[in-house]
């Protein structure tokens, strides 16, 4: 297990992922005021499915969705480049399911283009989604070398150098930064 504080989201709001506090029930006072749909953005290693999963404990009509799920094969991460556009194709597959039937969505991805996340962003506005795009920010060189560290998937460090470097920002997100991960 390890300690994740992610401090600063806005400026108001902190986590601490052994007491899930003040950010989980940010997201779950969202819930109950209106359908939500949020929009994670982060490196690999940057704490986005941990965060995914929490948010998911806190709410039994929450569902999460990632491109990641189609590599998952007898219980194994098996990646293969090739296989990207079909396992976002489920992806949006699964998202599609979610919202029609009425539920709460997180899209756990690594969005590092905006294009990437827009057809989500434009699906859940039409069916009344109330959306939040939450981005594990990558501000320098010591942090992106800290998730390659801790990615599970072995991506390497060259291509999470590409990601990071092509990554656009987006005015729209609430920005969370890495401060300090620990095992305990």
């Amino acid at each position: 297990m390890s300690i994740l504080t992610i401090l600063d989201i806005n400026s108001e709001i902190m986590y601490n992922e052994m007491l899930y506090i003040d950010l989980f029930n940010f997201f779950k006072a969202m819930g109950t005021k209106m359908k939500s749909v949020y929009i994670l953005r982060g490196l690999p290693g940057s704490g986005k499915t941990h965060l995914a999963s929490s948010m998911k404990a806190t709410n039994s009509n929450m569902a999460v969705v990632s491109a990641d799920d189609y590599f998952m094969k007898d219980g194994a991460y098996q990646f293969d480049p090739r296989d990207l556009p079909q396992a976002h194709a489920c992806c949006i597959a699964r998202f599609l399911e979610h919202i029609s039937a009425g539920k709460n969505v997180v899209v756990d991805n690594v969005h590092s283009r905006i294009w990437e996340y827009q057809n989500y962003i434009t699906i859940a506005l039409l069916f009344g989604y109330e959306v939040s795009v939450l981005e594990i920010e990558c501000p320098d060189q010591e942090t992106l070398e800290r998730f390659q560290a801790r990615n599970v998937h072995g991506v390497q460090l060259f291509s999470m150098e590409r990601m990071w470097t092509r990554w656009e920002y987006d005015q729209r997100a609430k920005t969370a930064h890495l401060l300090e991960v620990t095992a305990v």
